[in-house]
Formats: structure tokens, C-alpha cells, sequence
């Protein structure tokens, strides 16, 4: 059963009927709260929602953080280059893999949660959340060196971030904190790699995987210049109501 789910996973096709499914949802139900209001228990269910996902995203992130930690600890001699591209036990390792990239399936959950409780789906939100999986797809499950930093990052900015939609509102101070080291691990990450690729040393990867890095560079950099807009943009805004 894991092994067939798995091997539906690593289909392409997979990916792109799932953003279509998911658009095509989006749509409806954008187009039934314009007609109709708001559905009236989208806010409770969006509660429990991110309080479930808050509690997967501390447990992935501390099963990630150990794997981690695991894999410095066998080291010889541990390093920044070690932590990149290190090759952990295979089945541990795409275990973790799989489990994140399923994971992203909530991206598209959120959009549907937002829409059916009359919220407005911005430029960020939009391209962040219907691309995630590809970035996961690419990053994680093809060519997976260096994975487990931005996904240790951002299973901890999840936890954290859902725990605040989730009304833990102790967290708003460090949210644009931890948003922003996520995208940027990330990066340093892809450049990391297709630096050790350019150089010849092929340990992180090859000729063959570099596209997969282009694409993630280019995916959270989007993702981190439009973050900044969105924090300006607060930042504005609450500058007015004072």
C-alpha cells in the first residue's frame, strides 16, 4: 500500500491534476460565497484546522531536527557540507520526504478555508500556496540534497504560525521572524548546492539536477519578495490607524 502510494506520488501527472482539482474547487467556492455569504462554519472549522495542523507541523519539524541531528552525529566530521550533502539511511530519510511533500496538500486546504469563510485571496497567498508542491516535488522527492533545512524551518514556522490562526495570539510578535529565516535557509540552501554543481565537486548533486535548484531558488525568492510586500503593507497599515 505505501509503496503504491508512494510511486503515485513520484507520477508528474499526479502534481498536475491536484493543482487543477484544486483551482477548479477554489473556483467554486469562491463563486458560491459571492453568491451566497460566507459560509457560516468555515471560522470554527479554519480554528481547529490550523490547531491540528500547528500540533503535525512541531512533530514533523522534531522528527526532521532529529534526523538531522542523527546524521551530524555519524559524521566524521561534521560541517555545513555535511548537513547539505549527506546521504542518511534511505528508507528513514524518504519516509520524512514523503510525509512533507503529502503535507503540502494543506496549502490548498488553506485557500479553500479562506475562501469559504469570505476571505480574500492576495498575489502572495496565491502563488505561494498553489506552488508549493512543486517546489516539494522538485526538492524534496527528485533531488533531495540539503531538504531537511527548509523543511525543518518551515515545519517550525508552521507550528507556529498555525498555532497563531489557531488563536495563540502570544506568537504574532515573531511570525514575520520566523517566515523570513525559512525563505531565507532556503535559499542560501539552493545556492549552496548549484555552487558545489558549478564547481565541479558533484557531491550535492549533478548537471542533471541543477534545474530542480533554479526552480527553488527562483520559487522561494518569489515567495521572500513578496513576504517583505506583505509585512510593508501592515507595516502601512498599522502606521494609518495610529
Amino acid at each position: 500500500m505505501a509503496s503504491t502510494l508512494e510511486s503515485l506520488l513520484d507520477f508528474p501527472y499526479t502534481l498536475y491534476i491536484t493543482s487543477l482539482t484544486s483551482f477548479i474547487l477554489a473556483r467554486a467556492i469562491n463563486s458560491h460565497v459571492k453568491k451566497n455569504g460566507p459560509i457560516t462554519f468555515a471560522p470554527t472549522v479554519i480554528k481547529y484546522n490550523s490547531n491540528l495542523y500547528s500540533i503535525f507541523s512541531f512533530f514533523l519539524c522534531m522528527g526532521i531536527a532529529a534526523s538531522l541531528w542523527d546524521e551530524l552525529s555519524a559524521a566524521f566530521k561534521p560541517s555545513i557540507r555535511t548537513l547539505i550533502c549527506s546521504s542518511p539511511p534511505p528508507e528513514i530519510d524518504k519516509k520524512l520526504r514523503y510525509i512533507f511533500h503529502v503535507s503540502k496538500l494543506y496549502e490548498y486546504v488553506d485557500i479553500f478555508n479562506v475562501l469559504a469563510a469570505g476571505g480574500v485571496v492576495n498575489a502572495h497567498f496565491a502563488i505561494h500556496h498553489f506552488s508549493t508542491m512543486y517546489l516539494t516535488y522538485s526538492r524534496v522527492l527528485l533531488y533531495p540534497a540539503g531538504w531537511k533545512i527548509f523543511a525543518g524551518f518551515n515545519t517550525m514556522h508552521h507550528a507556529i504560525m498555525y498555532a497563531y490562526f489557531g488563536g495563540v495570539s502570544i506568537f504574532s510578535d515573531i511570525l514575520p521572524w520566523t517566515g523570513t529565516l525559512q525563505l531565507l535557509a532556503g535559499i542560501v540552501v539552493e545556492l549552496y548546492v548549484a555552487r558545489d554543481v558549478w564547481s565541479g565537486s558533484r557531491e550535492c548533486g549533478s548537471m542533471d539536477s541543477l534545474w530542480a535548484n533554479w526552480l527553488a531558488l527562483g520559487l522561494l525568492s518569489t515567495y521572500f519578495v513578496l513576504f517583505m510586500g506583505d509585512l510593508r503593507a501592515r507595516g502601512e497599515k498599522a502606521g494609518k490607524k495610529e
